[in-house]
């Protein structure tokens, strides 16, 4: 599962003797982190039983990462916590039955965001990277140039807080996904708002901001809200390929 963010940000500390604390960083991942991905894992369903599980395990883990962190020694340019979130999507999206039908995936690079033309007429595919997509891979062939693709369906900006330069850096984002593919739901996933009520605009090009945290432990009935709606948006994305002609174009409406 190449999008198990987390446990590569542990393996790569551990490798790399980060702050020469690989052993204490092995341990962590040994006695912490395994058991975590284990019981995750092992959630399959997606009721909100089973959500509610899934939270109460990262709160528990988010706990003991604190406590390892104690003093703050880990830098926040690595990206410890934060890969936490990100590869919670991956486990909480995991057996949503609509991405295996629909053949999906989840990805964090190089994600479609338009075409242009670059010298000599030969067409190139513009990419963003988000820290959270659940997309289409395909191959595509432009005049005997061969590209892989990945058409975003959700895009997921996780942070451990949002403020307004995130905000504006996640709207930018929005703006650039929805230009290459205009049907694209672009979300923000944060523990904590930082974001002042007269900061947030009339409109925006994100479809939503989930503040998943008031007192720093995740709320359950807000993630499976959030669950709730990015698996309806893809239950939408299943029932209008299913569309048949003749037919009426506008039923789902």
């Amino acid at each position: 599962m190449d999008w198990l963010y987390h446990e590569r940000n542990l393996r790569h500390k551990i490798a790399s003797n980060y702050k020469k604390r690989g052993v204490d960083f092995s341990e962590f991942y040994e006695k912490k982190y395994l058991p975590y991905k284990k019981s995750q894992s092992l959630i399959t369903g997606v009721e909100k039983k089973d959500i509610t599980k899934k939270v109460s395990l990262i709160n528990s883990y988010l706990a003991a990462l604190d406590e390892f962190n104690e003093g703050n020694w880990i830098t926040q340019q690595s990206k410890f916590r934060p890969t936490v979130l990100e590869e919670f999507l991956g486990l909480l999206f995991k057996d949503t039955e609509e991405i295996t039908l629909l053949g999906l995936g989840f990805f964090n690079k190089q994600i479609y965001a338009g075409m242009v033309i670059s010298e000599g007429g030969i067409p190139r595919v513009i990419t963003k990277d988000v820290d959270f997509c659940i997309a289409k891979e395909i191959t595509a062939d432009f005049e005997g140039n061969k590209y892989l693709v990945r058409i975003p369906i959700i895009a997921i900006e996780a942070k451990t807080y949002i403020d307004k330069t995130m905000f504006n850096e996640a709207q930018f984002t929005a703006s650039i996904l929805k230009q290459g593919t205009p049907n694209v739901k672009v979300y923000v996933f944060a523990i904590r708002n930082e974001i002042g009520l007269d900061q947030i605009p009339s409109t925006s090009p994100l479809d939503e901001v989930f503040i998943v945290s008031g007192d720093g432990k995740i709320d359950e009935d807000t993630v499976y809200d959030f669950y709730r709606e990015i698996a309806e948006a893809i239950s939408r994305i299943k029932e209008e390929a299913l569309i048949t002609l003749p037919g009426r174009l506008f039923k789902l409406k």
